[in-house]
């Protein structure tokens, strides 16, 4: 008994091996109506990559959104994925969790359509990846990202800055309209983006029912242009904000097109670009003071307040 006591103690008090990592892989999921999503798994780093597959427009906007399980760095590169437009880094949990809940139920999903048991269409595939053999990607360092986030916002702090203090020899005006633009158009759209490339208010890219949504939106009469100021609110990103009727219209119209350039141009704007929108409201304001700093007349104007958009 005292023997058995003791091994007990002893296997008690033994190190125990730490349980082995999930192994990593890459999924890709392409959508019969041309989206195309990549997921990937490496070494703590959850990844997720959303695209057009339209070999035309190689050049597009890509969407990257990279956890490490805490924070959550979302990033627009344009460029078919080569520039940096424009980044967010969510430090809230929930945004994270539901991120991963996602990326799991694709996982699972991507897993099952590879089993060749199973008849599954072949839209997606699932490759393992070796511990020791990272994947290709050189987007999956996540402090890397995060720093050149960081380092783009304040890239545009400071341009703003200038351009309040009026600071000519940094011609911040000029640059600042180079980061607005950077932000292009939706590859096979002519309205999809900053700005239009449409020589004409009939003209439509080969998207044209998503060009149609866009090009409604476009001429939202209620709206705050990029690092400009409307409705006593100033909108220090690089994108139009617009009333939260015209957001949810198009909002509307895309998801009636259902096709994968509208849901692409959807995500973008919703999920990451603007998941702000503004109302409107009547507030009374002094508009001639005495001497003493009493109000003699008062008017009325119409103040923006910023709501939150539904996800796409």
């Amino acid at each position: 008994m005292v023997v058995l006591v003791v091994f007990l103690l002893l296997a008690l008090a033994a190190p125990r091996a730490a349980p082995a990592a999930a192994p990593g892989f890459v999924a890709l999921d392409r959508l019969s109506d041309g989206e195309l999503e990549r997921r990937i798994k490496f070494e703590g780093v959850f990844a997720r990559e959303t695209s057009l597959a339209d070999p035309e427009h190689s050049e597009g906007l890509v969407l990257r959104e990279v956890s490490d399980g805490r924070r959550l760095v979302q990033l627009i590169y344009s460029d078919g994925g080569d520039t940096l437009v424009d980044c967010d880094i969510l430090r809230k949990r929930n945004a994270t969790r539901q991120f991963l809940r996602r990326f799991h139920a694709d996982e699972q999903r991507a897993r099952l359509a590879d089993d060749r048991a199973l008849k599954v269409p072949p839209n997606a595939t699932f490759t393992a990846l070796s511990p020791v053999a990272p994947p290709p990607e050189t987007w999956l360092h996540f402090p890397t990202l995060v720093a050149a986030c960081k380092k783009s916002h304040r890239r545009i702090n400071a341009l703003l800055h200038s351009r309040k203090n009026g600071d000519a020899d940094n011609n911040a005006e000029e640059q600042l309209a180079r980061v607005k633009r950077s932000w292009g158009i939706a590859p096979g759209t002519t309205w999809c983006g900053h700005g239009d490339s449409a020589n004409k208010l009939r003209n439509l890219g080969v998207f044209a029912r998503t060009d149609k949504c866009c090009r409604r939106h476009d001429h939202c009469p209620l709206l705050i242009g990029g690092f400009e100021s409307r409705f006593g609110y100033f909108n220090f990103r690089p994108f139009t904000l617009s009333h939260c009727a015209c957001d949810e219209r198009f909002r509307t119209c895309l998801k009636l097109t259902g096709t994968g350039a509208a849901n692409m141009v959807g995500k973008l704007f919703f999920n990451v670009v603007q998941t702000k929108c503004f109302v409107l409201k009547i507030e009374k304001v002094c508009k001639k003071y005495s001497w003493w700093g009493k109000c003699l007349r008062y008017k009325r104007q119409k103040q923006a307040y910023l709501r939150d958009n539904l996800s796409y």
